[in-house]
Formats: structure tokens, sequence, C-alpha cells
């Protein structure tokens, strides 16, 4: 049932990768979106974008992970960009108060590995 729920897709190219998530992000999916961040951050990408623009939830163990690969970014040194999930689900990040910490794009952000 996980994987009608939650699909993940990555693309990767030197420098940059793009890790695109659809679906539920739930407790059972994060892990999931954890472990394909790092496979697309082992090779050292400078930059990587997220889209959530396919979620249709999230609940906080979702959360929590983007929130690690926000302060992995801070840390290590590389950007993260998040596609704007759909408008229900930002309200989320916004009682969180991460919307004012990780970087919005709109769309499908730049061009990455398509």
């Amino acid at each position: 049932m996980e994987a009608a729920n939650f699909q993940i897709d990555s693309d990767e190219r030197p420098g940059e990768a793009r890790v695109s998530v659809s679906g539920e992000l739930d407790l059972s999916a994060a892990p999931r979106l954890a472990r394909a961040a790092d496979k697309v951050l082992e090779g050292g990408p400078r930059r990587l974008l997220l889209d959530l623009s396919g979620l249709r939830f999230i609940d906080s163990s979702g959360l929590r992970t983007i929130i690690v690969l926000h302060q992995r970014a801070s840390q290590e040194g590389w950007a993260l960009e998040v596609v704007r999930p759909p408008k229900h689900l930002m309200t989320i990040f916004q009682i969180s108060g991460m919307d004012d910490h990780l970087h919005f794009v709109e769309g499908q952000g730049r061009d990455v590995a398509r």
C-alpha cells in the first residue's frame, strides 16, 4: 500500500539534483525521502531541488525530514530549494514557521536534470 500512496523520483547531474515526491509524505514515507536525499547527496551536489508540488498530504514526520534536510544544507554548505506544495499544505509550513526558513520556489524551479 505504501507504494500507491507515495512516489519518489530523483534526477541528478554534476553539482545539482532534483528529488520529486508525490502522494502522502507520512511516517511510513519519510524514511524513503531521507534515503533518496542521502543517495543524491553522496556525490556532493551544491544544490538540491526538493519538489513537493505533487504532495496530497504531509504529517509531522514528513515535515521533520524536510527540516533535517534544511539543517544539513546549512551545516554542509549546499543549497536547498523547495518547490511549493499545493496551497492547502503550505499551512503546515506556515504554522511551524518553516516558511520563513526554507527557500521556496514556484513551479518547477530552475531546470535541474530535465
